[in-house]
């Protein structure tokens, strides 16, 4: 169980902390070095695709977010903020379950 809570902050380490800041540095256009580091981000992110809806409408949002924890992360800086949008958004997912 604990490492399904410190699974957020170690993705953002790979992903936000070292890859897009890598691709950053080659000089590769900001918004294309987000949306890499958000693909990089959904491939690598064990799903099981499953060419429905749902599989579909999750891969997108899974690109989505991880774009929006990149932009955050060059804008405000800090490694801190996307890690805590992260933490959030798998809590929203969690009460979800419970909720719907």
């Amino acid at each position: 169980m604990a490492s399904q809570r410190l699974l957020p902050i170690a993705e953002e380490f790979i992903f936000i902390g070292l890859l897009l800041n890598k691709l950053l540095k080659k000089n590769i256009n900001l918004h294309l070095a987000i949306l890499l580091q958000a693909c990089f981000f959904v491939l690598l992110h064990n799903f099981a695709y499953q060419n429905t809806q749902s599989s579909n409408i999750c891969i997108v949002q899974s690109v989505v977010d991880a774009s929006l924890f990149g932009y955050a992360k060059y804008y405000t800086k800090s490694i801190y903020t996307p890690i805590a949008m992260h933490i959030t958004g798998n809590l929203i997912a969690t009460l979800e379950r419970f909720i719907l």
